[in-house]
């Protein structure tokens, strides 16, 4: 999996062409534009990984950055990075706790020693 994983997040090389674009255009989109690609990036991951814990942060990066984007337009180069990173922080802590579940589970079937 990890090289349909790599490939699906070397695609958001071409997503390089709208924020340029953005960037000379538009600058102050920039924090919108960034936090929805990258939010929307992670959805092939609910797939690859066979988690919803992606979809979650996929959702929820992207409502955020359009909510905070859009909203507080003035603020939203200070805003959006640091709700981003409370979503990715809450991202990790699911994805850390279901590591922990798995590896539980597989020692309680008896798959012998598991690295944690």
């Amino acid at each position: 999996m990890s090289t349909v994983g790599g490939l699906v997040g070397g695609v958001q090389i071409f997503f390089a062409p709208i924020v340029i674009m953005v960037a000379y255009r538009q600058p102050e989109w920039m924090p919108f534009v960034i936090g929805v690609l990258a939010g929307a990036h992670f959805l092939p991951y609910v797939w690859i990984y066979g988690t919803k814990i992606y979809l979650f942060q996929t959702m929820t990066t992207v409502i955020v950055a359009s909510v905070i984007g859009i909203r507080f337009m003035d603020q939203a180069f200070h805003l959006v990075p640091f709700a981003l990173s409370i979503v990715y922080m809450i991202t990790a802590i699911l994805l850390i706790r279901k590591h922990r579940t798995m590896v539980r589970n597989k020692k309680e079937a008896g798959y012998g020693s598991i690295e944690a």
